[in-house]
C-alpha cells in the first residue's frame, strides 16, 4: 500500500484466508456499521458471528457449493451473512430490494436455494415468491410465524462442524457469488464470481490505487451489483480492513460524506451529478470561490 506495507490478505488464495488474516490483524477496530451508530462490531466480532452463523446454516442443511439468497437493504447484517456462506464455501447471492415476487422466483428456480435471508419489509414479496425447494426463511430484524430470527440461527449448532476445516477447503476455482445480470437480454442470467477471481480483482485495485488499509468507506449502492459487493465488502472490508458504514437509503449520502469522511468513495455518474447540484445549490458550485484553507485541504486529500 501507500507507505510500503504488504498488505498479507492479497497473498490469500481465497477470501475466506483474506479475511481471517484481515480479522486477526485488527480485531479492535470496528468492521461494519450504521450510520446512527445503533449496529456496530469489530472485526473480533465480526470474526466470531461468522463462525457461529456458518453453525447456524450448516444445521439447516446448507453444504459447500449451495446456495443462499438475501434480501436485504445496505446494513452490517448482510456482511454477517454473506461471510458466513462463504467461510462453508457455501454460495450467498443477493436480490434486487425492486423486484417483483414472479421475478424474484425466477431467481429461486435459478439457484434452487433452500434458504433466503430477508427483512420484514420484504418478507411479503418472499413469500409470495417461495419456491417449493426454499425451506426456511431467516429474518435479521425480528421474527414472524414460520421463519427463524438472525439470532436464533446464531444459537444453533450443526453436530461434526468443523469450522475450521470448512473454511480452509475453499479453493481459488469455487464459486464466491452470483451477480445476476439485469435481463435486458432476457431472463437474467447468474454470473459466477469465483475466489481468485475477486481476489485478483482486489491485488489489481491496490496496484492501480493506493489501498487505504484501515480506512472508511460507505456501502449504499445495490448490493445485486457487483461495484459495492466487490469493492466496498470483499476488498475494501474482507482484504483492506476498511470500516464499512451501510446505508439503506441513497438519500442519507450526504449525511454520510460528512459524518464517515471516507477515504475512498465510489459511485454511478448519477450519484456525482446530484453530488455536485447539491454543492451548486449551497453556493460552493465555484472551486475559485473557496477559501484558500479549503482548497489546500481539497488538494490534501485527493492528492
Amino acid at each position: 500500500d501507500r507507505d510500503g506495507r504488504r498488505i498479507k490478505a492479497l497473498e490469500a488464495r481465497s477470501l475466506c484466508e483474506a479475511f481471517q488474516i484481515t480479522g486477526s490483524e485488527r480485531p479492535g477496530q470496528v468492521a461494519h456499521r450504521t450510520l446512527d451508530g445503533s449496529v456496530e462490531f469489530t472485526f473480533a466480532e465480526y470474526a466470531e458471528r461468522i463462525r457461529a452463523i456458518a453453525n447456524g446454516l450448516h444445521s439447516l442443511g446448507v453444504q459447500r457449493g449451495d446456495t443462499v439468497a438475501l434480501m436485504l437493504v445496505n446494513r452490517p447484517e448482510f456482511a454477517l451473512v454473506d461471510a458466513a456462506a462463504m467461510h462453508l464455501g457455501a454460495i450467498a447471492f443477493s436480490v434486487y430490494n425492486t423486484l417483483a415476487p414472479e421475478q424474484i422466483n425466477y431467481l429461486l428456480q435459478s439457484s434452487t436455494c433452500r434458504v433466503v435471508v430477508t427483512e420484514r419489509v420484504f418478507l411479503p414479496q418472499v413469500l409470495a415468491a417461495r419456491t417449493p425447494e426454499v425451506e426456511h426463511i431467516v429474518l435479521v430484524d425480528g421474527d414472524s410465524d414460520g421463519t427463524i430470527t438472525l439470532a436464533d440461527l446464531g444459537r444453533r449448532r450443526s453436530r461434526g462442524f468443523r469450522f475450521e476445516d470448512a473454511w480452509r477447503e475453499c479453493q481459488g476455482d469455487d464459486v464466491l457469488t452470483l451477480i445476476y445480470t439485469s435481463g435486458t437480454t432476457g431472463p437474467p442470467k447468474a454470473v459466477q464470481l469465483t475466489h481468485a477471481g475477486v481476489m485478483f480483482m482486489a491485488r489489481g485495485y491496490a496496484s492501480a490505487m493506493p489501498a487505504m488499509v484501515g480506512g472508511r468507506g460507505i456501502s449504499y449502492l445495490p448490493l445485486a451489483q457487483v461495484g459495492d459487493r466487490a469493492m466496498g465488502y470483499y476488498a475494501g472490508s474482507m482484504c483492506f480492513g476498511t470500516t464499512v458504514t451501510s446505508i439503506p437509503d441513497p438519500r442519507q449520502i450526504g449525511a454520510a460524506l460528512v459524518s464517515v469522511r471516507p477515504t475512498a468513495f465510489g459511485g454511478v455518474p448519477r450519484v456525482w451529478e446530484k453530488i455536485r447540484s447539491a454543492l451548486v445549490a449551497a453556493g460552493l458550485g465555484d472551486p475559485a470561490g473557496l477559501p484558500d484553507a479549503a482548497k489546500a485541504a481539497v488538494r490534501a486529500r485527493i492528492g
